[in-house]
């Protein structure tokens, strides 16, 4: 007896299978049930998993796009300002100015720049005025008046009583 129990025992799975076809196909169900579970867990992961790369690739390129988007508003600023400060250049060399002040003078718009060259330009004036006239240590000396010119038809008709007297101009007229 112990060896039937021993024979008995020594029974596989796939023995049971093949021969109980009702054990085959309840064994064929819960496999495949299994199968159908594990394929659809896969098959939600793998979905999940492409949804957020999806999402993180989706936002790296956002960011890569608002990047590029923030260098290119960058550069246009800087452009826009160059051509104001290529314009008050101008505008300063128009005045009379020099144009190395441009820098200096241009603000954020075109209106903002003109005013400030023309605040500069006034006191520019302002101060040079004050400086000319600070050395000049006086205020500006006025023409002298100028005599009547003689010629060589009034020395000719002038005594030489005259002629003394006038001399000095009498020269400088025949000087020139």
């Amino acid at each position: 007896m112990e060896e039937e129990l021993v024979e008995q025992e020594e029974v596989t799975l796939d023995d049971l299978l093949r021969e109980n076809r009702s054990y085959q196909s309840a064994f064929d169900k819960k496999v495949d049930k299994a199968l159908q579970t594990a394929r659809a867990n896969w098959e939600r992961e793998q979905a999940a998993a492409l949804e957020e790369h999806r999402q993180t690739v989706e936002t790296e390129a956002r960011q890569a796009l608002e990047e590029e988007k923030r260098a290119l508003e960058t550069r246009e600023a800087d452009y826009e300002r160059r051509m104001r400060q290529v314009e008050v250049a101008d505008q300063l060399v128009e005045l009379g100015l020099l144009a190395r002040f441009a820098g200096w003078l241009t603000g954020n718009t075109r209106e903002e720049s003109m005013e400030r060259v023309g605040q500069f330009e006034s006191a520019f004036r302002e101060a040079v005025s004050d400086t000319v006239t600070a050395r000049m240590g006086n205020p500006v000396p006025t023409q002298p008046a100028a005599g009547p010119a003689m010629d060589l038809d009034t020395i000719r008709g002038m005594s030489p009583r005259e002629i003394n007297a006038h001399w000095a101009e009498i020269q400088n007229t025949l000087k020139g």
